[in-house]
C-alpha cells in the first residue's frame, strides 16, 4: 500500500467515522492513528494490514511513556479505526475479539502517576542542560501543567506586571495562577533565551518548526529523560507539583483550583495523604483555637 493510500484509508476513517465528534476529540483520534501509523512503518507494516498483535506490540511500546489511562484512550481510539477496517473488509473479523479483551487498565493514585522525589527534582535541575526543557520542567513543577496545557499558553498570558499566568484548560475553562517573586527572574530569563532564538509566533513555547504540539511536548519530556537519567512523564509533573505544596501545607482546596480540577476528589488522589498526616493537620489547628 502506497503512502498515498494511507492518507486515503485515514481521510476515509476521519469522514466516516470521526464527522459526529468535537474538534479536540477528533484531533486526538488522528494524531493517535498517526502515532500508530508511524510505529507500524518502522516495522515495515502498512494500515491496511495492521492486526491485533500489532496494536498490542505499539501499546506494549507505550508502557515506556504513557500511563495506562493513556494507553486505554489510545486502545479505544485504534478500536474505532480497526471497526473502519472490518467494514472495508480489510481485517479478519476475527481479529476484533481481541478488543473485548484487552483493554488497558484505567490506572489512578500510584499506579498512574508518582511524584518525583526532591532529589530526583535537584538531578533533574543540573541534568537537564537545554535552556527550553530546563523551562519546561520548571513551569510542570511550579506550575502543575497539563500536556497540551503547554502548547497553548501566549506571550499575552504571562503577565509579569500583575504577576500571573493565564492557564487555558480542560473545556476551554480559564484559570489564573499568581506568579510568585522568586519566579519572576526564570521568565525573564527565558523570554531572553526566546528572543536570542529569534522566535516570531505568539505561543511562550516553541520548537525549530513553529509553536509546540503534544506530540513536540512528548518528544521534549523524552529528551529530559535521557539529559537527567530520570524516568517521568508529563503528568507526573502535576503530581510532584501537587504533591510538594501539600506537604509544604498549602490547602488542599487551593492546590484542586491551581491545578483545574473540577473535583477535590480528583486532588486528592495525586497528594495521596496518610493518615497520620490528616490526623497532625487536624491536631496542629484544634490545639490553636480557643475553649
Amino acid at each position: 500500500m502506497s503512502s498515498h493510500s494511507n492518507k486515503t484509508l485515514i481521510e476515509e476513517f476521519k469522514l466516516l467515522d470521526l464527522d459526529n465528534l468535537s474538534d479536540r476529540s477528533r484531533s486526538e483520534y488522528l494524531y493517535i492513528l498517526l502515532q500508530f501509523q508511524s510505529f507500524q512503518k518502522q516495522r515495515n507494516k502498512v494500515l491496511k494490514d495492521s492486526n491485533t498483535l500489532d496494536l498490542a506490540a505499539f501499546l506494549n511500546e507505550q508502557k515506556k511513556s504513557c500511563t495506562g489511562s493513556t494507553r486505554r484512550r489510545k486502545f479505544y481510539a485504534l478500536k474505532k479505526f480497526y471497526y473502519f477496517l472490518k467494514r472495508k473488509k480489510l481485517i479478519d473479523p476475527e481479529e476484533l475479539e481481541y478488543f473485548e479483551k484487552k483493554a488497558p487498565k484505567a490506572t489512578k493514585g500510584d499506579e498512574a502517576h508518582r511524584a518525583l522525589t526532591e532529589e530526583e527534582i535537584k538531578q533533574c535541575q543540573s541534568m537537564i542542560s537545554h535552556p527550553l526543557f530546563r523551562f519546561i520542567f520548571f513551569l510542570g513543577i511550579e506550575f502543575g501543567l497539563r500536556r497540551n496545557e503547554y502548547t497553548r499558553i501566549k506571550l499575552e498570558d504571562l503577565d509579569l506586571q500583575r504577576k500571573r499566568l493565564r492557564i487555558h484548560g480542560k473545556g476551554d475553562k480559564v484559570r489564573f495562577i499568581p506568579i510568585a517573586k522568586r519566579h519572576l527572574p526564570r521568565f525573564e530569563q527565558f523570554l531572553k533565551q526566546r528572543k536570542l532564538d529569534e522566535v516570531k509566533h505568539v505561543f511562550l513555547l516553541y520548537s525549530k518548526t513553529g509553536k509546540t504540539t503534544n506530540k513536540t511536548i512528548d518528544r521534549y519530556f523524552q529528551e529530559m529523560r535521557k539529559m537527567s537519567g530520570v524516568e517521568f512523564v508529563s503528568h507526573d509533573l502535576r503530581v510532584t507539583f501537587a504533591t510538594r505544596y501539600y506537604k509544604a501545607g498549602m490547602d488542599i482546596l487551593v492546590i484542586s483550583k491551581k491545578l483545574g480540577h473540577a473535583k477535590i476528589q480528583t486532588t486528592m488522589t495525586y497528594v495521596k495523604p496518610t493518615e497520620k498526616e490528616i490526623n497532625d493537620r487536624f491536631l496542629a489547628i484544634v490545639e490553636e483555637m480557643p475553649i
